[in-house]
C-alpha cells in the first residue's frame, strides 16, 4: 500500500487486522496510516536502540523513570518559583538516582560519551509511558529488536 497523500483516501484495514503496530501515530478504529520510513528514522531507531542497549537492566531503567521526571520537574518549578534549593535539591536527586542505577547496571552513564542521549532519556520515558497506555511506536520497537537481551550474570 503507498503511503496516503492530500489526494489520496486512506485505506479501510480488513476485518481484525491493523498496522498501527507499525505505526508511529496513533490510529482510530476505522483508519489506518501505512509508516513512511525516512532517513530520520533510522537515526531515531539507532540512537534510541545504542540508549536502550545501556538502560536493560529493570532498576537502572526503573531509576530513570523516576529520576528523569524528577529532573525536569524539579527544574521547572525551581525556575518559575525562583527557588534555587528546589532547583539543586532536585537535580542532585535525579541524577543520584540514575547514577545508582547505572552502579547496579554496571555501566557509564551514556551522556558522558553522547550528547544525544540527553534528548533519549526523556524520549525513553515517553515512550514507556505512551506504551503503557496501548500506544504503539514503530521506532521503538525496531529499537527494541536490536537491543541483546540482558545477561543474568
Amino acid at each position: 500500500m503507498m503511503s496516503p497523500t492530500q489526494d489520496q483516501p486512506l485505506e479501510r484495514p480488513a476485518a481484525g487486522k491493523s498496522s498501527a503496530s507499525d505505526s508511529f501515530s496513533v490510529a482510530t478504529d476505522e483508519f489506518v496510516r501505512e509508516p513512511v520510513e525516512t532517513p530520520q528514522d533510522d537515526f531515531w531507531v539507532r540512537s534510541f536502540a545504542s540508549y536502550l542497549e545501556q538502560h536493560r537492566h529493570p532498576f537502572n531503567r526503573a531509576s530513570h523513570m523516576v529520576g528523569i521526571p524528577l529532573l525536569i520537574v524539579t527544574a521547572i518549578a525551581g525556575l518559575v518559583m525562583l527557588d534555587w534549593r528546589m532547583f539543586v535539591g532536585g537535580q542532585l536527586l535525579g541524577w543520584t538516582i540514575q547514577v545508582l542505577g547505572h552502579r547496579i547496571e554496571r555501566n557509564r552513564p551514556v551522556l558522558l560519551g553522547d550528547p544525544v542521549a540527553f534528548l533519549m532519556g526523556p524520549l525513553m520515558v515517553l515512550v514507556e509511558i505512551a506504551e503503557s497506555f496501548g500506544m504503539r511506536i514503530a521506532f521503538a520497537k525496531r529499537a527494541r529488536e536490536i537491543v541483546q537481551p540482558l545477561d543474568p550474570d
